[in-house]
């Protein structure tokens, strides 16, 4: 069983350790889920990569836990070594991925925000150029 839905069973205490409820992980997760793997083939193709892509360690927790564990990490700001020992990981394993996991989620943030800022643009434009319309 993974940890998420380990935690998932505890709502109150998945918030705590989160910050956000586990349906708002689960919005999260299904956003992240579709673009991840273009975000990982982007990451494997960067110049400065030393093995081909595909090569190299894989990721031995799912996504779901590698959003969880990211999560963690920004709210609590624990040790990468109390987070490895939770998830039953070393603490090199857990910076590969928050790292992995914080661009992609990133990227999804610009993505969400560049989207309101539009949506918020076409209702307060038009009231502020015409009020009393």
């Amino acid at each position: 069983m993974s940890h998420t839905s380990r935690l998932r069973r505890m709502p109150d205490t998945f918030r705590q350790l989160t910050g956000i409820t586990p349906d708002a992980f689960d919005q999260l997760l299904a956003e992240l889920e579709p673009r991840y793997p273009q975000a990982d083939a982007k990451r494997k193709k960067r110049p400065s990569r030393q093995r081909k892509p595909g090569a190299g360690r894989k990721f031995a927790r799912p996504l779901s836990d590698r959003l969880l564990m990211l999560l963690m990490y920004y709210r609590t700001y624990t040790t990468h070594a109390f987070l490895g020992f939770l998830f039953g990981i070393d603490d090199r394993s857990v910076c590969r991925n928050i790292s992995d996991s914080s661009s992609s989620v990133h990227e999804l943030c610009q993505t969400a925000r560049a989207a309101l800022r539009r949506s918020a643009n076409a209702v307060l434009y038009p009231a502020v150029l015409h009020p009393h319309n």
